[in-house]
C-alpha cells in the first residue's frame, strides 16, 4: 500500500514574529528600521520610485500600432464547408452563423483553401477568400457574388 504525503513545500510553518530579542525575529519583526515598509499597511506600489518619474513614463513612446485599425477575420475551411452545406446553396454570413460555423458577433470571415471540395456553391459578396479556396470553389464549379 502506498502512502500519500502532502507536497513538501505545503507544509512550512508560518513565520512567528515579535516574540522576543532571542527568537530571531523579534524587535523590528525583520521589517528593519523605519520607513514606509516598517510600518502598518505600509506598502508601496509597483513601478513606484519614491516620486521619481517611473521608468515606463521616462521611456519614449516612438513606433506605430496598428490595433485600432485591425480587421480580425474568421477562417473557414473548405473541409467545413463541404461537410455542412448542400450542393448549390449560398455561402452567406447569415448561412454560416445558422449552421455554426462562425458565431453571432463575428463580423469578416476568410475562406481558407484546407481540404476538398466537391460541391458547387455559391460565396455572397463580403466574404473574402485566399487564392487556393478560390481556385478550389471555382474549379468545382462555384461561383464568387460580384
Amino acid at each position: 500500500m502506498k502512502h500519500l504525503h502532502p507536497p513538501a513545500a505545503s507544509r512550512t510553518r508560518k513565520k512567528i514574529l515579535g516574540r522576543g530579542t532571542s527568537s530571531g525575529k523579534g524587535r523590528t519583526s525583520t521589517k528593519g528600521h523605519k520607513g514606509r515598509k516598517a510600518r502598518a499597511g505600509g506598502t508601496v506600489l509597483m513601478g513606484f520610485e519614491g516620486g521619481q518619474m517611473k521608468l515606463v513614463m521616462r521611456m519614449p513612446k516612438v513606433g506605430f500600432s496598428n490595433m485600432p485599425h485591425r480587421e480580425d477575420r474568421v477562417a473557414v475551411n473548405l473541409k467545413e464547408l463541404e461537410l455542412v452545406y448542400q450542393a448549390g446553396e449560398e455561402v452567406s454570413m447569415k448561412t454560416l452563423r445558422e449552421k455554426s460555423l462562425i458565431r453571432k458577433n463575428d463580423a469578416l470571415v476568410k475562406l481558407l483553401g484546407i481540404g476538398t471540395l466537391s460541391k458547387k456553391l455559391t460565396v455572397a459578396k463580403g466574404i473574402t477568400a485566399s487564392a487556393s479556396a478560390r481556385k478550389a470553389i471555382e474549379g468545382a464549379g462555384g461561383s464568387f457574388a460580384a
